[in-house]
């Protein structure tokens, strides 16, 4: 069973290595397609600019990275971080400030580049499957969630094909105010932990 996110909880792990490490995790409203569909596009439209900002611009940590996370059928977003250089507060401080930016940066999108990046997941979605094991793993995947028909990934291109900006806008403000109240955060304070 998938529990629901009710607030804001922080889990500290005690991981015997000096740089800090944060997964940051914001659940989706619900299980629907449609609520999958949205947190799998902003985690597209945002995680390229992510890996970007933190990674390259800031130089932050290795590891950067935004993530659409399942669990079961409940999709979310996740934000990965492993740094040598600040800790876990600050990580998730630059992270809050990363997405706030995002509205200004969605808004001035041209609804070219939006449905572009729209038209890419969706292509991703529905590629073939590369091997046995991608498709064994689709297969069991369908099973799993109760899906006979094995197409939840059509499905959820279909729900993402429906979105348009505004839809996508709304979402960025509804995961912009749940990183400040309604979400998990797992870290690792490292060498940064106070004494």
């Amino acid at each position: 069973t998938v529990r629901e996110l009710e607030g804001a909880s922080s889990i500290s792990l005690n991981i015997d290595h000096n740089d800090a490490s944060m997964v940051l995790y914001v659940q989706d409203d619900g299980s629907s397609f449609d609520d999958r569909a949205k947190s799998a596009l902003l985690k597209h439209l945002i995680a390229p600019g992510f890996f970007s900002s933190l990674r390259t611009e800031q130089q932050l940590g290795y590891v950067v990275s935004a993530v659409n996370t399942q669990f079961r059928d409940r999709g979310g977003i996740s934000f990965i971080i492993q740094s040598p250089v600040v800790g876990p507060d600050t990580l998730r401080d630059k992270t809050l400030a990363f997405m706030a930016n995002q509205e200004r940066v969605l808004s001035e999108m041209s609804e070219k580049v939006f449905h572009e990046n729209k038209a890419g997941l969706i292509t991703k979605l529905t590629q073939r499957d590369k091997n046995l094991t991608q498709r064994t793993s689709r297969y069991w995947s369908n099973l799993d969630l109760g899906i006979m028909t094995f197409d939840s990934r059509t499905q959820l291109a279909d729900a993402v094909s429906s979105l348009e900006k505004a839809d996508i806008q709304s979402f960025l403000r509804s995961v912009n105010s749940k990183l400040g109240n309604r979400y998990m955060m797992i870290f690792s304070e490292g060498k940064f932990a106070v004494p």
